[in-house]
């Protein structure tokens, strides 16, 4: 009927995403993706280059309770969107950084997603050493496209950031 409606009667579609619009949604083979004027198939793997993701979420204290689980929530989706020939870390910080997640295969999401679901939040906030841990380990990949993504809430003492974002996008 909606097909109808939409083809023959001058009707409209809109399509909007839940918890899961950040990827394919689980829409591929169904007649919404036959409605739709986009694709819904992965494009073929090889196509595809491989991808390194560091997230740096803030700990501290004031991230503590929504914040934090927002972010973690963020942190979730992310690595679930995210191939298993891709790769993703995770850091958590407060006065100083912690791999909460090694680089690694996003193909392992069960350990993942457990290791994102025990950060807890505490202490203060210094942005700076978390940024360069990331750029660090975002270095030793071999990945063509390395991307790092700040969630943060806090204010941090900000000497030397531009310059290593700078740096950072220097080095792609």
């Amino acid at each position: 009927a909606l097909d109808a409606w939409i083809r023959s009667d001058g009707g409209a579609l809109l399509a909007a995403g839940g918890d899961r619009s950040f990827g394919l949604g689980g829409w591929q083979g169904t007649g919404l993706e036959r409605l739709m004027p986009v694709r819904m198939d992965p494009e073929r793997r090889r196509d595809q280059p491989s991808i390194a993701l560091s997230l740096i979420l803030d700990r501290s204290g004031s991230m503590q309770g929504a914040k934090l689980e927002l972010a973690k929530e963020a942190a979730r989706a992310a690595a679930g969107l995210l191939g298993s020939d891709d790769a993703i870390e995770v850091i958590g910080f407060d006065a100083s950084p912690e791999r909460i997640v090694r680089m690694q295969s996003a193909g392992n999401r069960l350990s993942i997603l457990r290791d994102i679901g025990r950060m807890a939040g505490s202490g203060g906030t210094m942005i700076f050493p978390a940024i360069d841990l990331a750029y660090q380990d975002l270095s030793a990949t071999r990945a063509v496209l390395r991307h790092a993504i700040l969630l943060t809430d806090g204010q941090s003492p900000e000497d030397g950031i531009l310059e290593l974002a700078q740096l950072m996008r220097a080095d792609g």
